[in-house]
Formats: structure tokens, sequence, C-alpha cells
């Protein structure tokens, strides 16, 4: 698993974790990466604390970092927007798949379905949302406060 975050959007991270942790089935083994700009050591450890027993590491996503993956510190690319799209660049070779998860997303199950989703052959998926009470598609992608989500996949 991997997110991205900074400063400003710790709060919203902090949530993430401790959702995907509190939902994980205890057969389920994770890893989160997580991609920062200026996060302090002592905010990590906050919320490492939330992680219970996940893997937590983190990558510093910083000007040096860019330019030792051959690539141009341009500003516009050190948002935490935009280093999901450097996963294949931090992870090594032998890792085939992960699963990028916006860092103000709620998890409310178990991610291994998602996780062991076959990908057919596509280098990305993507979750579709799906209302349970109609197991329709949501065109809007919004959902009422009493309708939950269940994540699926779709080829990109």
């Amino acid at each position: 698993m991997a997110t991205a975050t900074d400063e400003n959007y710790l709060p919203y991270t902090a949530a993430m974790v401790h959702s995907l942790a509190t939902h994980r089935s205890t057969s389920t083994q994770v890893e989160l990466t997580i991609m920062h700009k200026g996060v302090s050591r002592r905010d990590q450890e906050k919320l490492e604390s939330l992680a219970d027993q996940i893997a937590v590491s983190w990558v510093s996503m910083d000007p040096a970092s860019y330019q030792g993956w051959g690539i141009e510190a341009d500003p516009l690319i050190l948002d935490p927007h935009y280093f999901r799209c450097l996963l294949p660049k931090i992870y090594p070779d032998t890792v085939s798949r992960a699963v990028y998860i916006d860092s103000d997303t709620l998890v409310l199950e178990d991610l291994f379905p998602l996780w062991s989703m076959p990908l057919d052959g596509n280098p990305v998926a993507a979750p579709v949302i799906w209302c349970r009470s109609s197991r329709t598609p949501s065109a809007t992608g919004r959902r009422s406060a009493s309708t939950a989500t269940r994540p699926t996949s779709t080829p990109a």
C-alpha cells in the first residue's frame, strides 16, 4: 500500500491509516509506504502509533531524492499529488503491484480483495464506487451518508 502526504494533509492521513488498521483482517499483512514532504520525525512517530500491526516506511520526497532517480526536481512535481507517479522509482523491481490510497480516504473494509484482484494484463486498475444498497455503479461518485461503498477493479 502507498500514500502521499505533507504537513497540511497529516490529519487526513492519520484518519486513513487508522481506518486501514481498524478494518484490516488479522490475516492480511500490510506494508504502507508513505511518501512525504516535510513531515517531522515526531509526527511520523505519532502516525505510526495509529498503524496497529502495519509496517510503515517513510520516503522523503525532496529534490535530492528526485535527482537520485534521474528526474529534474521541478517545483510543480514536488507536490504530494504527483508522488504516486514515482512509485515505480521508489519500489524495487521485485514489487509487482501496489495499491495507492489517497491520504484523505477512509478504508471501510479489508483491502485484500482489491489487492488480489486480477489485472488481466493491464498495468493499472482503478476502483469503481458501488452502492451496497443497489449494487449499481454511482455515476457521480457521490453517495449519501447512509450508503456504503465497496472497491472493485476496472482496467484504466
